[in-house]
């Protein structure tokens, strides 16, 4: 039998680190012009500065600068000192330069904590804690499209595209959404569009499919009713 290398270090509980959790929000990506990247001095750099820094924190070059200023803005009034913060940030990550995973590496903890607190809305698509269990719910809605928790996934796990509730379970439209025209014979959002007995049977192929225990994904395209 092939004896296995011994290990380095002694192997002890998986420890994952603030860090860490950085580090792995997106896949080793080269330095993005950080040369010439502005510092946090007016208003438009601080736009330039915040949008390349959340380039460089989520590995995604093609975040949008509309997306960066709504999100920057209601960060400014939620994290104390944002400004020397960002200013901070980017001169650490021009300072070190090479790869994402340098300039992140040789980050401090409190820079860090900053960093994770910038990626937060770019991945979930809101800043604050949505919640009923408090007794003020401070989230705010930034974007859908390019919530990263999604763009990371979705050659394989599509957006959803439905309420978590039944169809149109609020009142009013959410905050920085516009709802569309009511559709005819609709008086309100809250309108149902049937119960269980409107539901109409699965095909027997699909219903099937969709509850075999497929082996992995490629195993599942090659079974989908229809793939050749």
């Amino acid at each position: 039998m092939k004896q296995m290398p011994e290990p380095s270090q002694p192997l002890g509980p998986l420890t994952v680190t603030r860090r860490r959790v950085l580090q792995a929000l997106a896949t080793l990506v080269p330095a993005m012009g950080l040369a010439t990247m502005p510092l946090a001095t007016h208003a438009l750099e601080a736009d330039d500065a915040f949008l390349t820094a959340s380039r460089v924190i989520t590995g995604n070059t093609t975040l949008s600068a509309g997306i960066a200023r709504r999100m920057m803005a209601l960060l400014v009034v939620r994290i104390p000192e944002f400004a020397a913060q960002l200013d901070d940030l980017v001169k650490s990550f021009r300072a070190t330069g090479g790869t994402r995973e340098e300039m992140l590496s040789a980050l401090k903890d409190s820079q860090v904590r900053f960093a994770l607190a910038i990626a937060q809305p770019w991945y979930l698509g809101h800043v604050g804690t949505p919640s009923d269990f408090v007794l003020k719910d401070d989230a705010v809605f930034v974007t859908y499209l390019e919530a990263q928790s999604w763009t990371k996934i979705v050659h394989e796990v599509p957006r959803p595209t439905y309420p978590g509730a039944d169809a149109g379970w609020w009142d009013v439209a959410p905050p920085g959404v516009d709802a569309p025209a009511m559709p005819e014979g609709i008086k309100e959002w809250t309108f149902h569009p049937g119960g269980p007995a409107d539901i109409m049977a699965p095909d027997p192929k699909w219903k099937a499919y969709a509850t075999a225990p497929h082996a992995s994904i490629d195993a599942a395209r090659r079974e989908k009713p229809g793939s050749t």
